[in-house]
């Protein structure tokens, strides 16, 4: 249902509902029309993403409303492999066995790859992917830091804010 500024409502679950799924051959046809049914799912308890305490409860952007608010998350890996191929790279993904128990990559790192006209680009994610891609179309092949640019990380980092779990933000100690 669309708001009356041009923008989705949130999405509420208001009681309990059934999750119906055409199944695969080797599922029992136990519910109507032939159709495999799910146990009802209970709401326990209201889910409120707040980023750092910025995107208000009706599912505005942190930007003031503005058109766009993304978070990097599971639902932005295949967009960004899809925007590589719309911009013409060759997308691939390879694994690399990790054999430090203690690594957060154990068993296997994941290595997302892109190539075009002799550029070759690499990241854990396809996020990434797409932000290395887009740091070198951008900057070109000066794409380091160079001398006399500003140290944008440390100003980022210098004015940084803090937020707890509920959104409140935690002065400076």
């Amino acid at each position: 249902m669309a708001s009356a500024s041009g923008r989705n409502e949130p999405c509420r679950v208001l009681d309990d509902f059934v999750c119906d799924a055409i199944p695969g051959a080797s599922v029992p046809q136990t519910g109507p029309a032939g159709r495999g049914e799910s146990a009802p799912v209970r709401v326990v308890e209201e889910l409120v993403v707040d980023l750092a305490g910025h995107a208000a409860a009706n599912g505005t952007a942190p930007n003031g409303g503005g058109r766009v608010c993304i978070r990097i998350a599971g639902n932005t890996d295949i967009p960004a492999l899809l925007a590589l191929r719309a911009k013409g790279y060759r997308v691939w993904l390879d694994y690399w066995k990790v054999e430090d128990p203690k690594s957060p990559w154990h068993p296997y790192m994941p290595d997302y790859q892109a190539e075009k006209d002799g550029g070759y680009f690499s990241a854990t994610s396809p996020v990434e992917l797409l932000g290395l891609v887009a740091l070198w179309e951008t900057r070109g092949d000066n794409w380091k830091f160079q001398k006399g640019e500003p140290d944008i990380l440390d100003e980022l980092t210098n004015s940084a804010k803090t937020f707890d779990k509920d959104g409140n933000e935690i002065p400076d100690e």
